[in-house]
Formats: C-alpha cells, structure tokens, sequence
C-alpha cells in the first residue's frame, strides 16, 4: 500500500490542530473573552494562534499535494528537501516541538521522487 505524501501531511495538520486544541483549550477561551483579542504580547494564547496556524497551513499543503497525488503528480525532490529545511529551522529554534514528525514525511518526498526520476530515466533510455 502506497501512502499518499498528502494525506501524511493532512493528518498531520489535523493531528496538530487536535493536539492545539487540547493544549491550549484554556489559552483559547481567554482570547475569546472580552478584551483577550486581538493578542498583543508574547503569551500561551500567541503560542496557541501560531500553533494553529501551522496546523491550518499543514493542511492546506496536505490537500494541495493529495489533489496532486490523485491526478497522477507526485511533489518533487526540492519539494521535500524544502520541508526538510523548515522543520530544520523549526526544531533548531526550538527543540521541543512537533516539527520532528515533519522530517520523516520530507524523507519520504525525496525517496519517492529520487525512484521516480529513476524510472523516468529507464523509460527515456527504452
């Protein structure tokens, strides 16, 4: 069974969204209360927004690159390399955060896209 790359990266996102909600559940309540938006200073409820932030953009990029996926596309090498370097910078800045769950889905970008680039050289060569 073949995985889709985007469907990784949908769960992903929605595992994220699941995780931020659950996490900063009382963070959120409080923006929501009178006076608690917009968030002006660096609190729990600035960490919940750029959380769920992420989260939404994950998706974004999951449902983008399943629609590629099911139209017979596949997202290239730089692709992959390219979430590789934000989860880089991500987990440089800080440790201790899900952007470690980023890099087995860019490996597996390049690995599909380096077999594919494989094929289609065989296939040229016939």
């Amino acid at each position: 069974m073949n995985i889709g790359i985007g469907n990784l990266l949908l769960g992903l996102g929605c595992f994220k969204a699941v995780v931020g909600l659950a996490v900063y559940w009382d963070a959120l309540r409080a923006v929501a209360q009178p006076g608690g938006w917009p968030i002006a200073d660096q609190s729990v409820g600035a960490a919940a927004l750029w959380f769920l932030v992420a989260a939404g953009l994950l998706v974004a990029l999951g449902l983008s690159v399943r629609s590629l996926e099911q139209r017979g596309g596949m997202p290239t090498a730089a692709f992959g390399w390219f979430l590789a370097a934000v989860a880089l910078g991500a987990v440089a800045l800080m440790p201790a955060n899900g952007a470690w769950l980023i890099f087995p889905i860019a490996a597996l970008v390049v690995v599909r896209a380096r077999g594919r680039e494989g094929q289609d050289r065989t296939a040229a060569a016939d």
